[in-house]
């Protein structure tokens, strides 16, 4: 264990939620929170150069790799995924997400925030970190839920929707119902192996 790694000294418990075994009851809780947003994703898809994503969200238009990890190791995480991300190139719309122990309330505002969102910002020609915040009210596409990523102020998972004139940023009351319906989803779930 690093000085960089003391998340480390706390064992995972892996458990299994819909058919499928997690690492962690926090990953688990992810999946669950991912599904009650009707989001369609994969665990564990596949490995990019230095670094294996927790998830596959698939959107519509977009795929954002996202990484789970206690707030000890997001600094950590979060270099390994940008570096895996940017390989993937510009042309496409990739993105990555790191994810903590669930969704925080910007400061000074009502929005709640997902993750860190990296991806590659056409107007700066770049690639950015920024705050994805959970939306609602879309009109592109049947989704209920979205990412509003702050770089490039756009949607994540269906581009167009922030044009829209409706998207609404989720309050921070409805974010911790979301969560703790995640989490009574996995709660009681025992573990396994």
């Amino acid at each position: 264990m690093t000085n960089e790694e003391p998340w480390r000294k706390y064992r995972p418990i892996p458990v299994e939620f819909a058919g499928v075994r997690y690492r962690s009851r926090l990953e688990a809780r992810w999946a669950a929170l991912f599904t009650n947003l009707g989001w369609s994703f994969r665990y564990e898809p596949q490995e990019l150069p230095g670094w294996a994503p927790d998830f596959l969200i698939d959107g519509p238009d977009a795929l954002i790799f996202v990484e789970v990890k206690p707030a000890l190791g997001k600094t950590l995480a979060s270099n390994k995924m940008a570096s895996a991300v940017s390989v993937l190139g510009t042309d496409q719309r990739v993105f990555g997400m790191v994810v903590c122990e669930g969704p925080v309330h910007a400061k000074g505002t009502d929005e709640s925030v997902i993750g860190t969102a990296f991806g590659w910002d056409r107007d700066l020609c770049g690639w950015c970190w920024g705050s994805a915040r959970l939306v609602t009210r879309l009109r592109r596409h049947s989704l209920a839920y979205d990412l509003h990523w702050g770089a490039e102020d756009t949607c994540l998972l269906a581009a167009g929707n922030e044009t829209s004139g409706n998207v609404v940023t989720v309050d921070q009351w409805t974010a911790t119902t979301l969560w703790s319906s995640a989490w009574s989803a996995v709660r009681y779930v025992p573990r396994v192996g």
